[in-house]
């Protein structure tokens, strides 16, 4: 059995992301405890979720910001243009761009670096054109305008992007910002992928994988600690994260500290032995009812059912016909 951790062992474990815990009261792996990073940030998070890898979040978005900010402003030069921000955040949190004819705009970076938007004042300004403005339109997305006529604002051209996609649309739509829809979903799924590793390092880890498709496909993602997983994005943005990781926690469990959960709830755990997180031990509540259940359910928020029904029951006759079959005191 190993033995109950303490205020210490918070210590240590801060330093191995050479950082301090600066509680003073250590209760329980899921009670919250104050920590600073070698930074000076600070914020409040369970010993568990430390365990599996989670540091501070300031400086995991401030290392994102630092290799995506540069990639802006190179975009934003290669438009003519400035990028004005000094952050980044995602690609859906809006920076501040100036144009070559100094407008200044807020505009999310998927949409100019994805959807190949730019300047709305100089797209306003933009009403009539003919084809050599057509052509123009298009290079500025890097692509060309394959039509031969030109048919007003409204009047659909063809269209080929940088990739080689094409497609019919209005060269109103096209000065709106929209181009081609392919590059477009790719985008999005690139954008996607971006958050993948954003959520990753927030936990002090990777994703792996280099394309994303949906939040079911599975991708690869690999722990503070080294261990490698499959895993659908959906997956872990609910929460989970590495499972050897995770059963290397729940291998941790004591009776001690199923002891201390039922008396934080105001029961007891009867049972003498902790086997592991899925056989049942004996517990008590606080009106003396008795029941049996796994660690699992416990430490996933789960308690006494016969005070669950009692409490959502509405009148005192149901209550008494519930004690009266389920036996209870």
């Amino acid at each position: 059995m190993s033995a109950p951790l303490t205020l210490d062992d918070m210590q240590r474990l801060a330093a191995r992301h050479g950082g301090r815990c600066i509680s003073t009261d250590y209760r329980n792996i899921h009670t919250e405890l104050r920590w600073r990073c070698v930074r000076g940030h600070e914020w409040e998070a369970t010993p568990f979720s430390v365990r599996q890898g989670k540091w501070c979040a300031t400086c995991a978005h401030d290392e994102h910001s630092a290799v995506w900010l540069p990639a802006m402003h190179t975009l934003a030069r290669e438009r003519g243009g400035k990028c004005l921000s000094e952050t980044y955040v995602n690609s859906r949190t809006k920076l501040w761009w100036e144009c070559h004819q100094g407008h200044t705009w807020e505009a999310t970076p998927a949409s100019i670096r994805v959807a190949g938007a730019w300047c709305p004042a100089c797209a306003a300004d933009s009403r009539k054109g003919t084809m050599n403005d057509m052509h123009a339109l298009a290079a500025r997305h890097r692509g060309h305008c394959l039509s031969t006529d030109y048919a007003g604002p409204t009047g659909k051209l063809r269209w080929r992007c940088a990739e080689g996609h094409e497609w019919v649309t209005s060269p109103a739509r096209v000065r709106n910002g929209f181009w081609c829809a392919i590059c477009a979903k790719q985008g999005r799924r690139s954008s996607r992928l971006e958050d993948m590793h954003l959520l990753a390092a927030s936990r002090g880890g990777k994703c792996l994988s280099d394309t994303y498709e949906t939040s079911a496909r599975l991708l690869r993602w690999e722990c503070c600690r080294g261990h490698r997983w499959l895993a659908a994005p959906a997956n872990i943005k609910g929460g989970t994260w590495c499972p050897k990781c995770a059963r290397a926690e729940r291998s941790n469990h004591t009776i001690g500290e199923m002891n201390e959960i039922a008396r934080e709830r105001g029961g007891r755990c009867l049972s003498d032995a902790y086997v592991n997180v899925t056989t049942k031990l004996e517990w008590e509540c606080a009106r003396g009812y008795a029941w049996s259940t796994s660690p699992m359910a416990v430490l996933a928020g789960c308690w006494c059912p016969a005070c669950k029904y009692l409490d959502q029951c509405v009148s005192d006759e149901a209550r008494r016909k519930y004690l009266a079959v389920a036996g209870c005191p």
